[in-house]
């Protein structure tokens, strides 16, 4: 009993909760810092590889055969070079409510 009583008083490794408050805070700032640091290095990565993706060429062409008695024409396709940002700058906001489309004509009266 003596032994717990020496370890319940003893304050050789106490740590005051300011000192702990203000580690905590200033560990929370950081990774919060850190963290949006990453998160606009993902957005970035992404946005790199969706102009690689729409940089793929898909281009081909066959040309025909000709044998004996048959023949078959070829085939082509040229794909033009895109960029992901030229397919989304002339997109134009949908209007989700239009407050005439509920009036009926029929029934309105005038002032």
């Amino acid at each position: 009993m003596n032994c717990l009583k020496k370890l319940w008083l003893d304050e050789a490794g106490f740590v005051l909760s300011s000192e702990l408050t203000l580690v905590t805070g200033a560990l929370v700032i950081a990774l919060a810092t850190g963290l949006t640091a990453v998160r606009e290095q993902i957005v970035g990565e992404f946005g790199n590889f969706a102009n690689a993706i729409g940089q793929i060429n898909q281009s081909y062409s066959i040309s025909g055969i000709h044998g004996q008695s048959a023949a078959v024409s070829g085939s082509a396709y040229s794909d033009t070079a895109r960029n992901v940002g030229d397919l989304t700058a002339n997109l134009q906001p949908i209007e989700l409510y239009d407050p005439t489309f509920l009036v009926d004509p029929s029934t309105e009266t005038e002032p």
